[in-house]
């Protein structure tokens, strides 16, 4: 599988390894079209799949794309809303 860049293309090893990427990354993947898309059956279901799964929100622990985590900074606060301030850490892919 590989997937087409603005800096180069991206493989991957398997259709599962996708879901390696961000939530919005597969998210963006859904709503494009598969260009040079051989007759592979596995391929359509799992495209059908992932579309299925975007728009239950992720219900299925398996097809659950990389989600960010909020790490609360210490000691900071946003001076407009006076609320802690967070960084959003993504596993690597």
């Amino acid at each position: 599988m590989a997937i087409k860049r603005e800096s180069g293309i991206q493989y991957f090893d398997s259709l599962l390894s996708i879901l390696s990427l961000t939530h919005y990354d597969v998210s963006a993947l859904t709503r494009i079209g598969v260009i040079n898309c051989t007759d592979d059956f596995g391929f359509c279901l799992f495209a059908k799949k992932i579309k299925m799964e975007k728009r239950i929100c992720w219900k299925d622990e398996i097809y659950k794309p990389n989600f960010p985590q909020r790490i609360q900074i210490p000691f900071t606060l946003d001076p407009e809303t006076n609320t802690s301030r967070y960084l959003l850490k993504y596993k690597p892919p």
